[in-house]
C-alpha cells in the first residue's frame, strides 16, 4: 500500500541528484533536485520551532494542509544531510537561497542546542513543545 510520507533521511538526495546532473546526468536530476529540496525545506518552516520532525506525513485528503507531523514522528535527531544537499545545491547552481536557508537551520539549531545544554533538542517535541514554559524551566 501507498504510505504518503518522507523520512528526514530523504534530504540527502537533492545534493546527490545535483552532483549528478553536474556530472552529465539528465536535466530532470537537477529539477527533481529543486522540488525535493524545497519540500525538505517546508519539513522545517512548517514548525514552530523550525526544526524538521523525522517523519513528515503528506494530507492527500486537504487542499489547505499539504503536511502533518504524527507524534511518534515529533521529534529530531539534527541530522545533517538536509544541509550537506543545501551546500551542494549553492555550490553547484550558485543559488543564494540555499546559502540562506542553510543559515536559518544553523541559527535554530544553535538556539536550541544552547537553550537545552547540547544535544537534548533531538527529545524536543516539534509541534507540541511550550518554548515559554520550557524556558522557564532551564533557567
Amino acid at each position: 500500500t501507498f504510505n504518503p510520507k518522507m523520512d528526514h533521511l530523504t534530504c540527502f538526495l537533492p545534493g546527490t541528484l545535483a552532483l549528478g546532473h553536474a556530472n552529465g546526468l539528465p536535466d530532470w536530476h537537477m529539477i527533481l533536485a529543486e522540488e525535493l529540496i524545497y519540500t525538505c525545506y517546508l519539513t522545517y518552516a512548517a514548525h514552530p520551532t523550525f526544526l524538521a520532525p523525522e517523519i513528515t506525513h503528506f494530507n492527500m485528503a486537504s487542499a489547505t494542509e499539504d503536511m502533518y507531523t504524527k507524534a511518534a514522528d515529533a521529534h529530531s535527531l539534527l541530522r545533517p544531510e538536509f544541509v550537506e544537499s543545501l551546500w551542494y545545491m549553492y555550490q553547484i547552481t550558485g543559488n543564494n537561497t540555499y546559502q540562506e536557508w542553510g543559515w536559518q537551520i544553523y541559527q535554530v539549531i544553535k538556539k536550541y542546542i544552547f537553550l537545552y545544554k547540547y544535544y537534548r533538542v533531538a527529545l524536543l517535541l516539534i509541534k507540541l513543545i511550550d518554548y515559554e514554559k520550557n524556558t522557564r524551566m532551564m533557567c
